[in-house]
Parts: structure tokens; sequence; C-alpha cells
């Protein structure tokens, strides 16, 4: 009878064993947290920025290319900034040597103020103390530069090239026709016609008086070529004072 009862219960005790440990077995998988995925550490890394902290996965773009509530704006808006360009117009009374005497120069120039920084125009002057054997006219094209642009005080840069024609005093004898070139003789020395190149450039101060009026002195050197022996007794420091008129 022991025997029996033996053989009879090992069966149970084993069923008993098997189910306690199942118990045990899901009792720790639900105590026990999941492992992240491999999607959900993706998706950590792509919120690591360089030099940053971390960012929640939560501010990532929804898929789709729909951004999240909590995802900033990647910039501002776009701000469109218009550039003024002015006509404008400038007399100018332009002063020095010529010749071995005053001369003073009047004139104009006008032409187009790029963004107020950038001058592109043409002049002509001419000596309005002329006489006989001092006639002197010249004109080009000029280029300007001013330093800033704005302010009630500004620096610029311009520089006129060209050419021009003279006839002046020569106390030296000139072949007739040589060249081109003419004289005739003259009580006290020939007059001497000829055409000749220019360059001059000049710095200007320049000071607003209103918005559409400038007033400007600069220094400037006046460099003459090609002229028949007539070079030095053109060329020299100059002087100027100009009114620019345009809206800046």
């Amino acid at each position: 009878m022991k025997t029996v009862s033996l053989r009879a219960s090992l069966p149970s005790a084993f069923l008993l064993v098997l189910l306690t440990a199942a118990a045990a077995t899901a009792q720790t998988a639900v105590a026990l947290p999941a492992a992240p995925s491999l999607a959900s550490q993706l998706s950590t890394l792509a919120g690591l920025r360089a030099g940053e902290d971390l960012v929640p996965a939560a501010s990532a773009p929804a898929a789709g290319g729909q951004r999240g509530s909590a995802d900033p704006q990647a910039g501002g808006p776009m701000t469109v900034v218009p550039v003024r360009n002015a006509f404008v117009i400038v007399p100018e009374v332009r002063f020095g040597e010529v010749n071995h005497r005053s001369a003073t120069f009047a004139g104009f120039s006008g032409g187009v103020l790029m963004d107020n920084r950038l001058f592109l125009g043409a002049g002509g002057y001419w000596l309005a103390n002329s006489g006989p054997g001092f006639e002197m006219g010249y004109a080009g094209a000029i280029v300007g530069w001013y330093l800033t642009g704005r302010g009630p005080i500004d620096l610029s840069l311009t520089s006129l090239i060209g050419g021009g024609w003279s006839t002046l005093t020569s106390g030296w004898a000139v072949p007739m026709n040589h060249h081109g070139y003419y004289g005739y003789p003259q009580t006290g020395g020939w007059y001497v016609g000829d055409n000749f190149f220019i360059a001059e450039p000049t710095a200007n101060l320049n000071i607003r008086i209103t918005r559409s009026v400038w007033v400007s002195a600069g220094v400037g050197y006046r460099l003459i070529a090609d002229s028949y022996g007539m070079d030095n007794e053109m060329q020299g420091v100059s002087g100027s004072v100009a009114v620019t008129f345009g809206r800046r």
C-alpha cells in the first residue's frame, strides 16, 4: 500500500513543481522592464547635436515631414532689403593753377548713386576765367565710392578719366601743323592748341544738409598726358567745392 501511494503521488508532485516554476517565470517577466528597441535608440541619437545637450525625441520631426507641436522653427522669416538707386546732379567749382596762372573751372557731373555707395556717371569742366592764350576744358567718365553711404558726414573717392583741349601761351615756337598741333606767334609768346588725356582722382568730405542736398569739399590732382609739350603746365593739385542734389 505504501509503494502504490508513493508512485501515485510522484506525478502530482512533478506537476505541482512545473506550475510553481511557470508562475515564478510570469511574475519575473512582469517585473522586469522591457529593453529599449533599436528604433528608439536611433531616435534618441538623432536628437544629439554637437556641443549641445540631448534633445528629447518628442521634438524630432514627425513622420511624413510633419513637425511636432514642441519642435521650434528652423529659422526666422526672410527679410528683403531694397537697394536704393538715385540719380544725382553735382554742380561743381574746381580751382588750381594752369600754365603758371590761377585757374577756376566751372562744371557739373551727373549719374546714378547705387545703394548710397557706388557712383557711376560723367562730367565736364571748362576754364571760367579764360582769355586769349588761356583756354582749357575737359570731360570724361566719373567713378566714385562712398565710405559708409549714411550718416551726416561721409568720405568719398572719385576719379575722372577722359580727355580735353587747350589753347595756351608758350614761350617757345611750335612748328606749324606739326602732327596736327598748331602754333602762331603773338605778342609775348606763341599760342599752342592741343588735345590731351586727363585723369583726376579726388578725395572728398561730404556733409549732409538735407536728405536731398549734400555739400562737398575735395582735394585732387590733375594728371595730363599726350599734350604737345604742355603737360607740366596743365597738371597739378586741384581743389573743389560741390553741391549734390538727389534723394539719398
